[in-house]
C-alpha cells in the first residue's frame, strides 16, 4: 500500500520510483545472464544429441564397444537439468509453422499435402518459464501448385 506521505514528499516518491527502475533493471540483467548460461549448456545438450545419433550409428555399423547408453544418460540427465530450471523444449515437428517458435533452415516441396508443416527438426528449440530462449531450425512443407509466389518473379 501506498503511504499518503509519499506524496506530500515528492523527493521521497522519487527516491523510490529511482530504486524501483534500478532493481528492475537488476533483475533484467540477471535474467540475459541466465539466458546466456542456459544458451552454453543448450550447445552442450546439442553436442550430446548428435553423440547419441553418432554412437547409434557405429552400434548400425557393428561396433560394440560405442558408449551410447552413457551418452543417453548424460543427455537425458542435461535434459534434467534443464527441465529442473523451467526450460522447455518446443514441440515442432508435425506442427505448422510458427516464426515466432521456428526458423526455417529450409523447405521441401511435395505433391501435396499441406503448406508450412514441420517435417523435420535441425536444431531443437526451447522456452525459459513460457518465454522463448531459442527458436527451433526446422525443414517445412511447400506444397508444388505450380504457383510461383509474385517476389520470386521478379
Amino acid at each position: 500500500m501506498i503511504d499518503a506521505d509519499l506524496f506530500a514528499n515528492p523527493e521521497k516518491l522519487l527516491e523510490l520510483m529511482s530504486q524501483e527502475a534500478a532493481s528492475a533493471e537488476r533483475d533484467q540483467k540477471h535474467y540475459r545472464e541466465v539466458e546466456s548460461i542456459l544458451a552454453g549448456f543448450l550447445e552442450v545438450v546439442d553436442h550430446l544429441e548428435r553423440l547419441v545419433a553418432y554412437c547409434r550409428d557405429l552400434q548400425a555399423e557393428g561396433v560394440d564397444r560405442a558408449p551410447t547408453k552413457n551418452v543417453q544418460i548424460l543427455h537425458r540427465r542435461a535434459l534434467q537439468i534443464l527441465a529442473g530450471v523451467g526450460v522447455v523444449p518446443i514441440k515442432a515437428r508435425g506442427e505448422l509453422l510458427d516464426l515466432r517458435l521456428h526458423e526455417v533452415a529450409s523447405t521441401v516441396t511435395k505433391p501435396s499435402g499441406k503448406d508450412d508443416i514441420v517435417l523435420d527438426e535441425i536444431m531443437c528449440g526451447y522456452t525459459l518459464n513460457g518465454r522463448l530462449l531459442r527458436r527451433s531450425k526446422v525443414v517445412v512443407s511447400k506444397i508444388d501448385g505450380g504457383d510461383d509466389h509474385e517476389s520470386d518473379r521478379h
